[in-house]
């Protein structure tokens, strides 16, 4: 959807816009705002791209699925922080 306000408009639930940058910047984001769930699609930052192209669960993100092109994953949150 890349459009936070219009998503909150349509559904009542907060979200955040990604940030530009790679997968560390991605998550200091999702922990700051304490995000529970990254969906990236088509049109995502270049330092994403690894991600995009190969959606697996890692230490932080645990891959959910894709519909229509994007990929959702549920943020694993540092507990710490």
């Amino acid at each position: 959807m890349n459009n936070p306000p219009g998503f909150y408009a349509a559904t009542g639930r907060p979200s955040i816009a990604i940030p530009d940058g790679d997968i560390n910047t991605s998550l200091a984001a999702a922990n700051r705002f304490q995000a529970d769930y990254l969906v990236l699609e088509a049109n995502h930052p270049d330092g994403l791209e690894a991600i995009y192209r190969l959606p697996v669960n890692n230490e932080a993100l645990r891959f959910l699925g894709s519909f229509e092109g994007a990929h959702v994953f549920e943020v694993l949150l540092d507990e710490g922080g």
